[in-house]
């Protein structure tokens, strides 16, 4: 991502989660759903609206809040490094036996089961 597009993964990920709620989405939740915590999420979501790919808006019926939304550019450039990191994706399970992605999935979704009753527990 950083070669081809000046783009590190963190911000990649932001980027996908922003692509994933068009109608924008507060900073707090953007840090938990990426799990990166709120002061870096505000340096990496400054770098982005600087770039022009994120903008900050009032949230709808909460001024004190605000939510970051795509830029249509944002867009745009997501659009073509999502499709360029599903084809690397792609390509690295691609060299994986069937048995064995199936044994990383299911462990994926014990790990993910696990995480869900951890943080139910611990807020």
């Amino acid at each position: 991502m950083k070669a081809r597009f000046g783009i590190t993964l963190t911000q990649f990920n932001l980027l996908a989660q922003l692509e994933r709620s068009p109608g924008g989405i507060r900073m707090g939740e953007l840090s938990r759903r990426t799990m990166v915590t709120g002061s870096n999420v505000t340096v990496v979501i400054d770098d982005l609206v600087s770039r022009g790919l994120a903008e900050r808006q009032r949230a709808a019926g909460d001024r004190r809040a605000i939510v970051i939304t795509l830029t249509r550019a944002g867009r745009a450039a997501f659009a073509e490094m999502a499709a360029e990191h599903e084809s690397w994706i792609r390509e690295m399970f691609d060299r994986f036996p069937r048995q064995r992605k199936e044994d990383l999935m299911r462990g994926l979704d014990d790990l993910k089961a696990a995480l869900r009753v951890t943080l139910r527990n611990s807020l």
